[in-house]
């Protein structure tokens, strides 16, 4: 068997992405059963927003796919609605962004909980971001 250098990560790909690693092929058969015997492959047609690890310390891989190639907005928010970062997105379908737990001025932020919004079209995708200082 293949040692991956990081595992938690290589395992949350696979799920993003459909690897086929021998590993996680198991895995991957039982998403396609669950989403065949409940119907869920609609899911396709709308934007996906993950971050991990959630919460994080160092950084956060925020994962996003737009059912078609275009642009999107995508901003941060402190529990207050302040806004803390923002990144205009455009003309792919697939993004991974990583975020170090900075505002627009590269300042790190106070631990604590943020919201991700992503704006696609008039599609608002919400996620909660939760970050701890080391």
């Amino acid at each position: 068997m293949k040692f991956y250098k990081n595992f938690t990560l290589t395992l949350f790909l696979s799920f993003l992405f459909n690897l086929n690693l021998p590993l996680f092929s198991e895995i991957t058969e039982k998403t396609r059963e669950f989403q065949s015997k409940y119907n869920v492959n609609n899911f396709q047609n709308s934007p996906v927003l993950i971050n991990f690890p959630n919460p994080f310390s160092s950084q956060t891989y925020i994962y996003i796919r737009l059912p078609q190639k275009n642009s999107c907005l995508l901003k941060i928010y402190d529990l207050f609605g302040n806004l803390v970062k923002k990144y205009v997105l455009d003309g792919q379908q697939e993004y991974i962004i990583v975020w170090d737990g900075t505002d627009e001025n590269n300042k790190k932020v106070s631990s604590g909980g943020y919201i991700s919004v992503l704006d696609y079209q008039n599609i608002r995708v919400i996620r909660k971001i939760g970050y701890t200082k080391r």
